[in-house]
C-alpha cells in the first residue's frame, strides 16, 4: 500500500523541475523513518537534510550533507559527502565509507538498468518509464524504476532535482532492508515548501513522542487556520468548543521563535498579525494546558 501511495504522491506534486542541479544550499528535505515499536503510525520519526559547505576527500570535490533530528534544526551533523557530474549522475559517500557510490542517475533513459550501489548491491533497477506531468501548468519530471532483486518487483519513484520518494539518501535502500523503511515527508526550496507527502497532511516533523504521547490529528482538528498562504492577518478559528487555553508559538523555518500569544478559553476567532514578518515558511504550534499541540506550516507571501 505504501508504494502505491508513493506513486500517487507524484500526482500531488507541485514542483517546478528544470535542469537545475540536485546540489543546492537552498534546499531542505524532511524524511520519515520507521517503524519503531509502539508507534501508532508506520512512520513515527523524521530528520532534516541539507547541503552546505565544500570539501575535498581523497582528491575529489564534494558538498557536505548535513542532517538534524532536532525539530528546530539547531544541531546539525555531517552525514556524508555528495557530488554531481555533468551527466546528471549523483554520487554519495558516507563519512565512514572508503569509497563513493552511485545514488542517482537523472540522465538515465527508459530501459536502462541502474546499479545504485548506495542502496541495493545485489541487483539493479530497471527504468520503466520517464514522464513529465503538468500540474497547474508546472512541469514535473518523474522517473519510475523497478528493483530487480529479492525475486519481487518493487517500484521506485524519483523526482528530478529532488530525489526519491523513499528519502533522498535512501533511494531504493528501503527495498533491501528488513524492519525499517523511509519516505520523503517534505521538501523546501529557498524557504518555500514544494512537496508534501500525502502520507501525512501538513506535517513536516515527526517523533515517537508526537505519535505516541499526544493525538496530533485531534488537536489539529480543533482549529481551522487560514488563509494559507497569507499576507496580512492569519485567522485561527476553533472548529469545536475550546474548554482550555492554548499558547500560540510561531517559528521561522530556521527554528527562531518570532511570535508568542495566548489564546483564551471560549475564543471565537483569533487574528494573528504577521505583516511585519518576512516572506517564507513558518511553523505554527498551538499548545494546550494538557500538553496536546497542533502544528501547521504557514506560508507568508
Amino acid at each position: 500500500m505504501k508504494h502505491i501511495l508513493f506513486l500517487c504522491s507524484i500526482l500531488f506534486c507541485f514542483i517546478h523541475v528544470n535542469a537545475q542541479s540536485f546540489l543546492s544550499a537552498d534546499k531542505l528535505w524532511s524524511t520519515m523513518k520507521g517503524p519503531v515499536s509502539g508507534c501508532s503510525s508506520f512512520f513515527c520519526s523524521s530528520y532534516f537534510t541539507k547541503m552546505a559547505g565544500d570539501t575535498v576527500v581523497e582528491g575529489i570535490h564534494y558538498t557536505k550533507v548535513l542532517s538534524s533530528e532536532d525539530q528546530l534544526m539547531k544541531k546539525w551533523i555531517t552525514e556524508g559527502f555528495i557530488r554531481e557530474d555533468s551527466n546528471k549522475k549523483v554520487f554519495y559517500r558516507e563519512t565512514i565509507a572508503k569509497e563513493e557510490c552511485l545514488l542517482y542517475n537523472f540522465g538515465c533513459k527508459v530501459g536502462d538498468t541502474l546499479q545504485l550501489y548506495c542502496a541495493c548491491r545485489e541487483s539493479g533497477f530497471l527504468v520503466d518509464s520517464i514522464s513529465t506531468i503538468a500540474i497547474d501548468g508546472i512541469p514535473c519530471k518523474s522517473f519510475y524504476l523497478t528493483y530487480l532483486g529479492l525475486g519481487i518487483k518493487t517500484p521506485e519513484v524519483w523526482i528530478e532535482g529532488i530525489g526519491s520518494t523513499a528519502g533522498i539518501l535512501n533511494g531504493g535502500a528501503s527495498h533491501c532492508m528488513i524492519g525499517d523503511s523511509e519516505a520523503l515527508l517534505c521538501y523546501y526550496e529557498a524557504g518555500i515548501k514544494k512537496y508534501q507527502s500525502p502520507l501525512i497532511s501538513n506535517r513536516c516533523y515527526l517523533s515517537p513522542e508526537i505519535i505516541n504521547s499526544i493525538d496530533p490529528e485531534k488537536a489539529v482538528s480543533q482549529f481551522k487556520v487560514y488563509p494559507n498562504p497569507v499576507s496580512g492577518e492569519l485567522l485561527i478559528h476553533p472548529t469545536q468548543s475550546v474548554d482550555e487555553g492554548f499558547t500560540l508559538k510561531l517559528y521561522s523555518i530556521k527554528g527562531e521563535l518570532v511570535k508568542t500569544e495566548c489564546l483564551d478559553v471560549g475564543m471565537n476567532t483569533y487574528r494573528l498579525d504577521i505583516r511585519t514578518l518576512k516572506n517564507g515558511i513558518y511553523i505554527l504550534h498551538l499548545i494546550s494546558a494538557s500538553g496536546r499541540y497542533a502544528e501547521e506550516v504557514i506560508i507568508k507571501e
